[in-house]
């Protein structure tokens, strides 16, 4: 199981965050401090690493949030598979992604919004253990996130929130996550344009068709192939 291993986490963690600081187009490139980070925090427990740049400490422990949340996640789920999973795990991600906590009380206080959420959540939970390929269990995660962006639960996170929590519910499953090792360029060029079609393409269709749609089938593939390519490596982690 890829939660137990901590190199995975520090594997994969060196190169998500890379990946994330090219989409981003942040200027940052010491390699070295990174895979540093992942080692302390990971392997060795350092509760005490320092990260003086807000934005990379925010991709870092965002990553060391999603471990944390699997492994709450798997736990709570061997213990009692009819649990019911809440959305204030996921408190300590957002916070960390927004450090000004600007819709904290999202998390807070009862709402309708959060309901809808918290049932959408536990909906797409019961589908993906249920899938018994990663192509049926990524198709019910990105209709669960493309939801959440519509509705932009988080503001202008809802994005980077989503696309954590889209990692942490492949890895639960015990799929790779989707890491794309490429040009920065031709990701920015390529992908940010397919997203935007995307989401006016299905804003105005039903969510039982949104799978259908063209600009859906090409992320879909984007995201497949890149956690089917990125699963080849980690199976050299040991």
């Amino acid at each position: 199981m890829l939660f137990k291993n901590n190199n995975f986490w520090v594997r994969a963690g060196i190169d998500h965050t890379l990946t994330v600081i090219k989409f981003m187009d942040y200027n940052f490139d010491d390699k070295q401090f990174i895979e540093n980070a992942f080692k302390e925090i990971i392997i060795k427990n350092n509760k005490n690493f320092q990260i003086e740049d807000k934005k990379i400490k925010s991709y870092i422990y965002s990553w060391v949030e999603v471990r944390n949340i699997v492994i709450l996640w798997t736990e709570a789920y061997n213990n009692d598979s009819n649990c019911k999973f809440k959305i204030s795990d996921l408190e300590n991600l957002y916070m960390i992604i927004d450090n000004n906590y600007t819709y904290w009380k999202f998390f807070q206080e009862n709402s309708d919004e959060l309901e809808d959420l918290e049932e959408r959540l536990n909906n797409v939970f019961n589908e993906i253990i249920k899938a018994k390929t990663l192509k049926k269990a990524l198709n019910a995660i990105l209709i669960f996130c493309h939801k959440n962006y519509l509705d932009g639960i988080l503001g202008r996170f809802t994005s980077f929130f989503n696309w954590m929590l889209l990692q942490a519910l492949l890895i639960f499953k015990n799929y790779s996550p989707i890491i794309a090792k490429v040009d920065k360029n031709t990701q920015i060029l390529w992908f940010y344009p397919l997203v935007n079609m995307l989401y006016n393409d299905i804003s105005s269709m039903p969510m039982s068709k949104w799978n259908k749609s063209y600009y859906f089938k090409k992320t879909f593939d984007f995201c497949y192939e890149n956690s089917v390519k990125y699963n080849a490596l980690i199976k050299k982690i040991s």
